[in-house]
């Protein structure tokens, strides 16, 4: 839906294992051709997007990659930090785009504070506390989001990737370290987690303790609180209820 509303791409080939299902989506989104195997439709094309179940994401991602193919990805990239710098380094090495798609970097909460963190408004940074959380309530096609092996993990993976991806971009993070983590992955669900994180500022800013929360099942703040010895910030991660300017978010003591 959100791609027939772009007009410099146009859809050639829509793929599914189940051509049924392809030839239906093709017919409601006006794609001419479907097929059952990316593979033997990648010269026609320039580009692919991947949304597929995550345990299929690196090795198609690899196959499009190595025939030249620019390549729009789901998140996350893959279930392991090997498979993300597998498909990152056969992209350097094919010169071709590897871009994952994470919605998060268009809002435009998050775009200003990246553009123009208030570093100076806030003066020393004392504590971040992240939260990253919303009930799945949608018809699944499969179990696969739940499935370990299958997703990769659990509710970290799935939504608190967003928020440690926000971190990370808005803060121009130089690393992120785990000190804690915890989840409910000891019953079969996976769908709550929390950790405490070590975050590393630019600029010789040092570290800072961040506590993220993530869920699954419940609607969380979603948002950033970033304390500072002079100030407080609230960034929304989220596409609705900006404010329209920096000024708007430093709360003063």
């Amino acid at each position: 839906p959100a791609l027939s509303l772009v007009p410099e791409i146009h859809w050639l080939w829509l793929v599914d294992v189940q051509r049924r299902l392809a030839a239906a989506l093709a017919k409601r989104w006006r794609v001419p051709h479907v097929s059952e195997a990316m593979g033997a439709v990648l010269d026609e094309v320039e580009a692919v997007l991947i949304t597929v179940p995550n345990h299929l994401h690196a090795s198609l991602a690899l196959q499009a990659l190595e025939r030249g193919k620019a390549v729009l990805c789901e998140k996350p990239l893959g279930r392991t930090s090997d498979e993300a710098r597998r498909m990152a380094e056969t992209a350097r090495q094919a010169g071709m785009p590897l871009v994952a798609a994470m919605i998060a970097r268009q809002y435009p909460s998050l775009q200003l504070m990246q553009r123009a963190f208030p570093w100076n408004s806030l003066g020393a940074l004392k504590a971040i506390q992240a939260s990253y959380g919303a009930a799945i309530d949608w018809p699944l096609a499969s179990l696969s989001l739940f499935t370990r092996d299958q997703a990769g993990g659990g509710a970290m993976l799935d939504l608190g990737i967003h928020a440690l991806d926000a971190l990370c971009w808005v803060l121009s993070l130089e690393h992120i370290t785990a000190v804690r983590y915890r989840d409910d992955s000891d019953i079969g669900l996976d769908t709550e987690a929390q950790a405490d994180l070590r975050l590393g500022l630019p600029e010789g800013r040092g570290e800072i303790a961040c506590a993220l929360e993530v869920s699954r099942v419940r609607t969380l703040a979603n948002r950033i609180d970033i304390v500072g010895e002079r100030a407080s910030l609230r960034v929304p991660i989220t596409s609705t209820g900006e404010p329209s300017s920096t000024r708007s978010w430093v709360a003063r003591f």
